[in-house]
Parts: C-alpha cells; sequence; structure tokens
C-alpha cells in the first residue's frame, strides 16, 4: 500500500520507441497482466512496467511515481532460485 503519492506519470509504449504520456487507464487492474520490470530511480520513486492487454489493443504501460513511505505486500511470488529453476507462482 502506498501512501502520500506525491506524483505520478503514466506513459504508454505502443511500438519500441514511440512513448506517449496518458492518463491512468480506466480499470487498469482488470487489464495489467504481469509486471515486466521495477525499478528504484531514488529512495522515493519508483518506475513500475508491464504488458497492459485491453483486447483489441495490447500495449507497455510505465507508472513512475514519488511516494513519502509505503508498505508493500504481495499475494504470490517466488524466490531467485525458484524462478532460476522455472517455478512459478501458483
Amino acid at each position: 500500500m502506498l501512501r502520500n503519492i506525491e506524483s505520478e506519470k503514466w506513459t504508454e509504449e505502443i511500438t519500441k520507441g514511440n512513448i506517449s504520456d496518458i492518463s491512468r487507464p480506466e480499470n487498469f487492474l482488470a487489464y495489467f497482466k504481469e509486471i515486466g520490470e521495477n525499478y528504484s530511480t531514488s529512495d522515493n520513486q519508483i518506475r513500475i512496467s508491464g504488458v497492459y492487454m485491453k483486447p483489441p489493443e495490447y500495449s507497455w504501460i510505465n507508472l513512475e511515481f514519488k511516494f513519502k513511505n509505503f508498505e508493500f505486500t504481495w499475494d504470490k511470488h517466488v524466490t531467485h532460485e525458484e524462478w532460476l529453476q522455472w517455478i512459478l507462482p501458483e
């Protein structure tokens, strides 16, 4: 859970290198199927990117946001060792 979000920026990449600023897609979580990358650009800024699949359109969505504090949880995960053995979350 993120708290005290200071700013967020949404971008969409339909073809490689063609990035456009967008507003938050409607029903975003229903169509954001897989996180492809995530990284921190500073102590209080994160970028999460992944495939957005809302047929008939598919794109790569980036969300960058700055925050004051957060609590990060997830329902399913694998360890690095499991990932190397091709074990996927159930």
